[in-house]
């Protein structure tokens, strides 16, 4: 996916030209296959990466946008457009010539006709919704990847002493009542960092901890926590 978003980005390789790494064929018919790395308990990862489903349906937007006729298919088990306008913008696309299929994507092959490779793919899933196929050839995957804590997320943590979720996302005090804040006194989180987020909620969120740690430096004075840890040798 984010690839794929330098392939339709102006500043690109291809200066938003669409077209096939492998051969440079422009695609006539693309595939979004969603939920790749997230919500799969075998890969370890069993949440939600909450904006793959939205930046799909905008790149499949962008690709008509480019390319005349092009044929966007995306292939989800839950679309989770959960945010402001969200929904109205699925709808509007699904009416725009997006299609969206229902099921878990089981298989990607190659295509062949006569015993030889066409150059073009075969997608099946499985529970597809009631008159819907069960397979389509395209001429172009993009795998809508999830998020995952950065390598370095262990040794960060422990270089600042913040806790971490069971995800690997560091953990924040409290989910509602201290967003921001963490269980050391002046060490607050913002962004993807805490859990998969969209680019509001990391621009709200990093408000919230800018306003926690200037309310921290406007107090002029800090009272520290008497207690100091001694090694008893005994």
């Amino acid at each position: 996916s984010t690839e794929f978003e330098r392939i339709l980005s102006a500043s690109g390789p291809y200066a938003s030209h669409v077209q096939r790494p492998s051969d440079g064929r422009t695609p006539k018919r693309i595939a979004f296959l969603q939920c790749v790395g997230s919500r799969d308990v075998q890969c370890g990862n069993a949440y939600c990466s909450s904006v793959c489903c939205m930046y799909a349906i905008k790149e499949a937007v962008i690709a008509k946008e480019h390319v005349r006729g092009i044929e966007p298919t995306i292939f989800f088990m839950d679309m989770r457009a959960f945010g402001k306008d969200y929904e109205e913008f699925y709808n509007r696309v699904a009416k725009s010539g997006v299609h969206f299929y229902h099921g878990k994507v089981t298989s990607v092959e190659a295509h062949r006709e006569n015993g030889r490779e066409t150059g073009k793919l075969v997608v099946r899933w499985s529970e597809a919704f009631y008159n819907q196929p069960d397979h389509v050839v395209v001429d172009m995957v993009i795998l809508s990847t999830g998020f995952e804590p950065q390598s370095d997320a262990a040794r960060v943590a422990s270089l600042f002493g913040i806790s971490r979720s069971k995800d690997g996302f560091f953990q924040e005090k409290h989910p509602k009542l201290a967003p921001v804040e963490t269980a050391t006194g002046g060490i607050y989180i913002a962004g993807a960092c805490q859990s998969p987020k969209d680019i509001p909620d990391t621009v709200a969120q990093a408000g919230g901890a800018a306003a926690a740690a200037l309310s921290l430096i406007d107090q002029g004075v800090i009272a520290l926590d008497p207690t100091v840890a001694q090694v008893n040798s005994t």
